[in-house]
């Protein structure tokens, strides 16, 4: 078996030992991200050229050419109709450059919560709807406070980093958590909890 490469620029950067094409093969791939993600959405629907045409209401040669584009030659109506095509809804925004990923993890809490709100919203009149809202959120707790807590143990394991005044038990069945930090967010849980 030959040499396996992780990605197509590893291969570029590994069979050439001319610069110029190095650079230049690199940067076209890395100006096609875009069609590249079309194309993989598109077989990962499992539609042939063709069946995406169909579907779109287009040529299969449009498809052809979209998947063939640079970023820079796709435009908004060809990311929408492979978004209505596949049913997926197009999502754009801006962001600071140099944003940080503090604030990042904190819009995506914010987000969290409004979209937890409108679950809430939605199950008002129901009480089937309310038990299976009331469901996921627990669910959803459970979930990010894994990803929080995966988070805090791969910090300890990977530096010698000391988390002052928390104590993390794990048994079998149970993670116990206590310090100052910790304290803090268990009450305003609690507290939260005793709503319901």
């Amino acid at each position: 078996m030959g040499k396996q490469y992780k990605s197509v620029g590893d291969m570029v950067r590994g069979l050439s030992e001319d610069e110029k094409f190095k650079n230049e093969a690199l940067n076209e791939l890395q100006n096609r991200g875009i069609a590249r993600l079309l194309f993989v959405l598109r077989c990962n629907n499992k539609l042939t050229q063709k069946a995406m045409a169909e579907k779109i209401g287009c040529s299969q040669a449009r498809v052809s050419k979209i998947e063939a584009s640079k970023d820079e030659e796709l435009s908004i109506k060809d990311l929408e109709d492979y978004g209505k095509a596949l049913s997926l809804k197009l999502t754009i925004g801006y962001r600071e450059k140099n944003i940080k990923y503090v604030d990042m993890v904190k819009y995506h809490a914010f987000e969290i919560r409004r979209y937890l709100q409108l679950l809430s919203d939605l199950s008002k009149e129901d009480e089937q709807i309310t038990d299976g809202v009331a469901d996921f959120h627990f669910e959803a707790l459970i979930n990010i406070s894994k990803i929080i807590f995966d988070g805090v143990m791969n910090l300890k394991k990977n530096t010698r980093l000391k988390i002052n005044r928390v104590s993390i038990k794990e048994t079998p069945n149970t993670v116990q958590i206590s310090g100052s930090p910790i304290a803090r967010a268990s009450s305003h849980i609690a507290r939260a909890g005793d709503a319901f």
